[in-house]
Protein backbone atom coordinates (compact mmCIF):
# COMPACT_ATOMS: atom_id res chain seq x y z
CA UNK A 1 0.00 0.00 0.00
CA UNK A 2 1.30 3.52 -0.86
CA UNK A 3 0.70 6.04 1.89
CA UNK A 4 0.71 9.63 1.50
CA UNK A 5 3.98 10.46 1.41
CA UNK A 6 4.72 8.42 -1.11
CA UNK A 7 1.83 9.64 -3.15
CA UNK A 8 3.28 13.51 -4.06
CA UNK A 9 5.97 13.92 -5.99
CA UNK A 10 9.32 14.69 -4.00
CA UNK A 11 9.58 17.66 -2.45
CA UNK A 12 5.51 18.12 -2.52
CA UNK A 13 4.38 19.32 1.01
CA UNK A 14 1.08 19.14 2.44
CA UNK A 15 -0.30 18.88 -1.01
CA UNK A 16 1.99 21.63 -2.29
CA UNK A 17 4.47 21.24 -5.47
CA UNK A 18 6.87 23.43 -7.08
CA UNK A 19 7.81 22.40 -10.52
CA UNK A 20 9.53 24.61 -13.07
CA UNK A 21 8.93 27.50 -10.71
CA UNK A 22 5.39 27.17 -9.96
CA UNK A 23 3.85 26.06 -6.83
CA UNK A 24 0.66 23.61 -7.71
CA UNK A 25 -2.03 22.30 -5.35
CA UNK A 26 -2.23 18.49 -5.70
CA UNK A 27 -5.36 16.75 -5.94
CA UNK A 28 -5.92 12.53 -5.63
CA UNK A 29 -3.39 10.30 -6.88
CA UNK A 30 -4.10 7.90 -9.57
CA UNK A 31 -2.02 4.91 -9.71
CA UNK A 32 -1.24 3.82 -13.77
CA UNK A 33 1.51 1.65 -14.32
CA UNK A 34 4.87 2.19 -13.41
CA UNK A 35 3.49 5.95 -13.24
CA UNK A 36 1.52 7.91 -10.61
CA UNK A 37 -0.20 11.26 -11.37
CA UNK A 38 -1.81 13.97 -10.23
CA UNK A 39 -4.51 16.89 -11.23
CA UNK A 40 -2.78 19.84 -9.99
CA UNK A 41 -3.85 24.04 -10.18
CA UNK A 42 -1.06 26.63 -9.56
CA UNK A 43 -1.46 27.67 -5.76
CA UNK A 44 -4.21 30.69 -5.88
CA UNK A 45 -6.19 29.17 -8.87
CA UNK A 46 -9.33 27.47 -8.20
CA UNK A 47 -9.40 24.60 -10.82
CA UNK A 48 -7.79 21.27 -10.45
CA UNK A 49 -7.77 20.00 -14.05
CA UNK A 50 -5.42 23.00 -15.61
CA UNK A 51 -2.35 20.40 -15.14
CA UNK A 52 -1.65 17.32 -14.86
CA UNK A 53 1.64 15.92 -13.00
CA UNK A 54 2.94 12.45 -13.61
CA UNK A 55 6.04 10.81 -11.85
CA UNK A 56 7.75 7.68 -12.57
CA UNK A 57 7.75 5.58 -9.21
CA UNK A 58 10.80 4.99 -7.10
CA UNK A 59 12.32 1.82 -8.54
CA UNK A 60 10.87 2.21 -12.34
CA UNK A 61 13.26 -0.32 -15.02
CA UNK A 62 15.47 1.07 -18.07
CA UNK A 63 12.00 0.62 -20.46
CA UNK A 64 9.25 2.25 -17.90
CA UNK A 65 12.12 5.37 -18.52
CA UNK A 66 12.22 4.65 -22.09
CA UNK A 67 8.40 4.45 -22.89
CA UNK A 68 7.70 7.12 -20.14
CA UNK A 69 9.43 9.89 -22.31
CA UNK A 70 8.56 8.72 -25.47
CA UNK A 71 4.94 8.97 -24.70
CA UNK A 72 5.84 12.60 -23.36
CA UNK A 73 7.31 13.41 -26.69
CA UNK A 74 4.14 12.26 -28.68
CA UNK A 75 1.96 14.08 -25.91
CA UNK A 76 4.15 17.50 -26.59
CA UNK A 77 4.14 17.01 -30.45
CA UNK A 78 0.41 17.50 -29.87
CA UNK A 79 -0.02 20.32 -27.84
CA UNK A 80 2.58 22.88 -29.46
CA UNK A 81 0.31 25.41 -29.80
CA UNK A 82 1.41 29.16 -30.19
CA UNK A 83 0.79 30.74 -27.14
CA UNK A 84 -0.06 27.91 -25.05
CA UNK A 85 2.01 26.29 -22.45
CA UNK A 86 3.07 23.15 -23.31
CA UNK A 87 5.29 20.62 -21.31
CA UNK A 88 8.24 20.47 -19.42
CA UNK A 89 10.46 18.34 -16.96
CA UNK A 90 11.48 19.85 -13.61
CA UNK A 91 14.79 17.44 -13.96
CA UNK A 92 15.17 14.63 -15.56
CA UNK A 93 16.72 12.43 -12.67
CA UNK A 94 13.04 13.28 -10.97
CA UNK A 95 11.24 11.37 -13.21
CA UNK A 96 8.50 14.69 -13.35
CA UNK A 97 6.21 15.85 -16.01
CA UNK A 98 3.57 18.81 -15.87
CA UNK A 99 1.55 18.95 -18.72
CA UNK A 100 -0.98 21.71 -19.73
CA UNK A 101 -2.49 21.97 -22.16
CA UNK A 102 -6.09 24.59 -22.92
CA UNK A 103 -9.59 23.82 -21.34
CA UNK A 104 -11.42 21.71 -24.37
CA UNK A 105 -14.21 19.24 -24.18
CA UNK A 106 -13.72 15.73 -24.70
CA UNK A 107 -15.33 13.80 -27.50
CA UNK A 108 -17.40 12.04 -25.06
CA UNK A 109 -18.85 15.24 -23.77
CA UNK A 110 -19.67 16.21 -27.82
CA UNK A 111 -21.35 13.00 -28.45
CA UNK A 112 -23.37 13.44 -25.24
CA UNK A 113 -24.46 17.01 -26.41
CA UNK A 114 -25.19 15.41 -29.91
CA UNK A 115 -26.30 11.80 -29.47
CA UNK A 116 -27.15 11.24 -33.11
CA UNK A 117 -25.05 10.77 -36.43
CA UNK A 118 -22.02 13.37 -36.80
CA UNK A 119 -22.09 15.22 -40.65
CA UNK A 120 -19.81 12.63 -42.23
CA UNK A 121 -17.31 15.79 -43.32
CA UNK A 122 -17.13 16.52 -39.48
CA UNK A 123 -16.58 12.86 -38.53
CA UNK A 124 -13.80 12.26 -41.30
CA UNK A 125 -12.28 15.72 -39.90
CA UNK A 126 -12.29 14.66 -36.38
CA UNK A 127 -10.61 11.14 -37.55
CA UNK A 128 -7.77 12.74 -40.18
CA UNK A 129 -7.13 15.08 -36.88
CA UNK A 130 -7.46 12.18 -34.77
CA UNK A 131 -4.90 9.71 -37.31
CA UNK A 132 -2.68 12.83 -37.22
CA UNK A 133 -2.22 12.34 -33.22
CA UNK A 134 -1.70 8.54 -33.25
CA UNK A 135 0.83 8.74 -35.58
CA UNK A 136 3.06 10.77 -33.04
CA UNK A 137 2.71 7.66 -30.87
CA UNK A 138 3.61 4.82 -33.67
CA UNK A 139 6.35 7.09 -35.33
CA UNK A 140 7.85 6.22 -31.84
CA UNK A 141 7.33 2.67 -31.66
CA UNK A 142 4.66 3.21 -29.00
CA UNK A 143 0.91 1.27 -29.44
CA UNK A 144 -1.85 3.44 -27.89
CA UNK A 145 -3.92 0.52 -26.93
CA UNK A 146 -6.84 2.72 -25.36
CA UNK A 147 -8.19 4.76 -27.76
CA UNK A 148 -11.77 6.15 -26.60
CA UNK A 149 -13.45 8.88 -27.08
CA UNK A 150 -12.85 10.00 -23.06
CA UNK A 151 -9.32 10.07 -24.36
CA UNK A 152 -10.07 12.84 -26.65
CA UNK A 153 -9.93 16.72 -26.50
CA UNK A 154 -10.82 18.75 -29.06
CA UNK A 155 -8.66 21.88 -28.38
CA UNK A 156 -9.00 25.51 -29.96
CA UNK A 157 -7.68 26.15 -33.12
CA UNK A 158 -9.32 22.75 -35.25
CA UNK A 159 -6.91 20.83 -33.55
CA UNK A 160 -7.63 17.38 -31.10
CA UNK A 161 -5.50 15.51 -28.12
CA UNK A 162 -5.10 12.14 -27.73
CA UNK A 163 -4.57 11.50 -23.98
CA UNK A 164 -2.48 8.64 -22.82
CA UNK A 165 -2.51 7.43 -19.45
CA UNK A 166 0.03 4.23 -20.42
CA UNK A 167 2.02 3.06 -23.41
CA UNK A 168 2.78 -0.50 -25.22
CA UNK A 169 6.39 -1.36 -26.36
CA UNK A 170 5.86 -2.35 -29.98
CA UNK A 171 9.21 -4.78 -29.86
CA UNK A 172 8.84 -5.43 -26.31
CA UNK A 173 5.10 -5.63 -25.48
CA UNK A 174 4.62 -6.69 -22.07
CA UNK A 175 0.87 -7.16 -20.07
CA UNK A 176 1.88 -3.90 -17.91
CA UNK A 177 1.45 -1.96 -21.18
CA UNK A 178 -2.10 -2.86 -21.48
CA UNK A 179 -5.11 -0.60 -20.14
CA UNK A 180 -6.68 -1.91 -17.07
CA UNK A 181 -10.32 -1.42 -18.61
CA UNK A 182 -10.93 -1.97 -21.38
CA UNK A 183 -12.76 0.37 -24.00
CA UNK A 184 -15.73 0.21 -25.91
CA UNK A 185 -13.83 0.26 -29.27
CA UNK A 186 -10.35 -1.88 -28.09
CA UNK A 187 -10.12 -4.06 -31.01
CA UNK A 188 -10.76 -7.97 -30.62
CA UNK A 189 -7.46 -8.98 -30.22
CA UNK A 190 -7.03 -6.53 -27.55
CA UNK A 191 -10.26 -7.80 -25.79
CA UNK A 192 -8.34 -11.35 -25.96
CA UNK A 193 -5.62 -10.06 -24.51
CA UNK A 194 -3.57 -11.93 -27.49
CA UNK A 195 -0.39 -9.59 -26.74
CA UNK A 196 1.35 -11.56 -30.69
CA UNK A 197 -1.23 -9.75 -32.62
CA UNK A 198 -1.07 -6.02 -31.15
CA UNK A 199 0.20 -4.08 -33.72
CA UNK A 200 -0.44 -0.66 -34.89
CA UNK A 201 -3.91 -2.30 -37.04
CA UNK A 202 -4.78 -2.18 -33.10
CA UNK A 203 -4.73 1.23 -32.91
CA UNK A 204 -6.70 1.57 -36.08
CA UNK A 205 -9.28 -0.44 -35.65
CA UNK A 206 -10.62 1.36 -32.31
CA UNK A 207 -9.99 4.97 -35.09
CA UNK A 208 -12.16 3.14 -37.24
CA UNK A 209 -14.48 2.14 -34.26
CA UNK A 210 -14.76 5.85 -33.60
CA UNK A 211 -15.91 6.79 -36.87
CA UNK A 212 -18.59 4.09 -36.66
CA UNK A 213 -20.03 6.03 -33.88
CA UNK A 214 -20.14 9.35 -35.28
CA UNK A 215 -21.21 8.13 -39.07
CA UNK A 216 -23.98 6.37 -37.49
CA UNK A 217 -24.73 7.80 -33.64
CA UNK A 218 -24.29 4.61 -31.98
CA UNK A 219 -21.07 2.55 -31.09
CA UNK A 220 -20.54 -0.95 -32.39
CA UNK A 221 -22.02 -3.91 -30.87
CA UNK A 222 -20.37 -6.67 -29.19
CA UNK A 223 -21.05 -8.66 -31.98
CA UNK A 224 -19.55 -6.30 -34.58
CA UNK A 225 -16.65 -5.75 -32.74
CA UNK A 226 -15.53 -9.26 -32.77
CA UNK A 227 -16.19 -9.27 -36.18
CA UNK A 228 -20.08 -10.64 -36.98
CA UNK A 229 -22.96 -9.15 -38.38
CA UNK A 230 -20.68 -6.00 -39.72
CA UNK A 231 -20.99 -6.20 -43.68
CA UNK A 232 -25.28 -6.71 -43.30
CA UNK A 233 -26.84 -3.53 -44.03
CA UNK A 234 -24.35 -1.32 -43.40
CA UNK A 235 -23.66 0.68 -46.83
CA UNK A 236 -27.22 1.34 -46.48
CA UNK A 237 -27.18 2.85 -43.15
CA UNK A 238 -24.66 5.32 -43.95
CA UNK A 239 -26.88 6.54 -46.34
CA UNK A 240 -29.73 6.91 -44.33
CA UNK A 241 -27.36 8.17 -41.81
CA UNK A 242 -25.71 10.75 -43.57
CA UNK A 243 -28.08 10.98 -46.80
CA UNK A 244 -25.31 10.77 -49.53
CA UNK A 245 -25.36 9.19 -52.68
CA UNK A 246 -24.60 5.56 -52.72
CA UNK A 247 -21.26 5.86 -54.32
CA UNK A 248 -20.14 7.69 -51.05
CA UNK A 249 -21.91 5.36 -48.83
CA UNK A 250 -20.14 2.48 -50.80
CA UNK A 251 -16.76 4.41 -50.26
CA UNK A 252 -17.57 5.18 -46.52
CA UNK A 253 -18.55 1.05 -45.71
CA UNK A 254 -15.55 -0.34 -47.46
CA UNK A 255 -13.13 2.11 -45.38
CA UNK A 256 -14.99 0.65 -42.72
CA UNK A 257 -14.87 -2.89 -43.80
CA UNK A 258 -11.04 -2.84 -44.05
CA UNK A 259 -10.40 -1.28 -40.71
CA UNK A 260 -12.90 -3.09 -38.98
CA UNK A 261 -11.93 -6.60 -40.01
CA UNK A 262 -11.24 -9.24 -36.89
CA UNK A 263 -7.68 -10.40 -38.58
CA UNK A 264 -5.80 -7.69 -38.01
CA UNK A 265 -3.19 -7.82 -40.97
CA UNK A 266 -6.70 -7.36 -43.47
CA UNK A 267 -6.67 -3.83 -41.50
CA UNK A 268 -4.68 -0.69 -42.83
CA UNK A 269 -0.93 -0.72 -42.17
CA UNK A 270 -0.76 2.60 -40.65
CA UNK A 271 -2.64 5.57 -39.47
CA UNK A 272 -0.99 7.23 -42.67
CA UNK A 273 -2.62 5.09 -45.28
CA UNK A 274 -5.86 5.36 -43.46
CA UNK A 275 -5.53 9.57 -42.98
CA UNK A 276 -5.16 9.22 -47.26
CA UNK A 277 -8.21 7.91 -47.24
CA UNK A 278 -10.34 9.75 -44.96
CA UNK A 279 -9.02 13.28 -46.36
CA UNK A 280 -9.85 11.68 -49.82
CA UNK A 281 -13.09 10.99 -48.88
CA UNK A 282 -13.94 14.56 -47.02
CA UNK A 283 -12.66 16.32 -49.86
CA UNK A 284 -14.95 14.40 -52.16
CA UNK A 285 -17.85 14.57 -49.93
CA UNK A 286 -17.06 18.27 -49.63
CA UNK A 287 -17.29 18.58 -53.19
CA UNK A 288 -20.46 17.18 -53.82
CA UNK A 289 -22.18 19.35 -51.05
Amino acid sequence: MIDDKQRRPSGAQSGQFCLGGREYRLGPAAERGAVTAWPAAEAGGGVWDDVLIRRLRPGAGERQVRLFRLAWEAEAEQLDLPGARSLFFEQPESGCILRSFPKAPSLAALFEQRPGPLPAEEALELTARLLRALEGFHSRGLLHLDIRAEQIYLLPGRRLFLDNCRALDMERPEEDGLPRALGPCAAPELRLMNLAALDRASDIFSCCALLYRMLLGRPLTDAELMGTGLARGLRQSLARAQELPDARADELARLLWRGLHLLPQRRFSSARELLGLVSGLRGGIEADA
